[in-house]
């Protein structure tokens, strides 16, 4: 069941609002965008329209701002490029399931409220906008296994779209980590 629908407040705010609202709001000290945990299936709310929940554990921080925003979106945005790679040798529904759950759970313990103005641009927005079109894939290929008599061919054209719209979001979550690394 999704959650977070179209008319729901949470839906209307796009993935770079929330995280620079909360950034911004862990500069002031206040909070943003609230909390939540994520749902336990692939067709719950996409990211953009859940909220960002900081790790449990303390991460460690580099103390040079090199290497800051890799210590913070790294694990992310490798994860997505595995199942990006894992994509062009084939996926079962369950494995692209399963992997896109995973990068859920990288996803959420990103630690948002610390995270610079410069790496949430360069490198989180467009890996979160990337990890909501993984999603979206992953959505559209469950309303068909869910779907009496929807072949899996009838919705390749759909994914494949998708697939590509995230692997050029990615790309470009990994050329500002690149950048933020300079």
């Amino acid at each position: 069941m999704r959650s977070g629908g179209p008319g729901s407040r949470s839906a209307k705010l796009t993935a770079a609002a929330c995280l620079l609202a909360v950034a911004l709001a862990a500069a002031l000290g206040l909070s943003a965008c609230g909390g939540g945990s994520p749902a336990a299936t692939a067709n719950a709310e996409s990211p953009a329209a859940s909220t960002a929940k900081p790790s449990s554990r303390p991460e460690a921080v580099p103390a040079s701002g090199a290497g800051i925003c890799a210590s913070q979106v790294g694990a992310f945005i490798g994860a997505m490029d595995t199942l990006r790679t894992n994509l062009v040798a084939g996926l079962s529904y369950e494995q692209y399931v399963g992997e896109v759950e995973a990068i859920r759970g990288t996803y959420h313990r990103i630690p948002a409220e610390r995270l610079a103005l410069g790496c949430l641009k360069a490198a989180g927005t467009p890996g979160e906008n990337g990890l909501n079109k993984y999603i979206e894939a992953s959505n559209t290929w469950t309303d068909c296994v869910e779907a009496r008599g929807c072949e899996a061919a009838s919705i390749e054209p759909a994914l494949q779209s998708r697939w590509r719209q995230a692997s050029k979001l990615l790309s470009e979550a990994q050329r500002g980590l690149k950048e933020t690394r300079r």
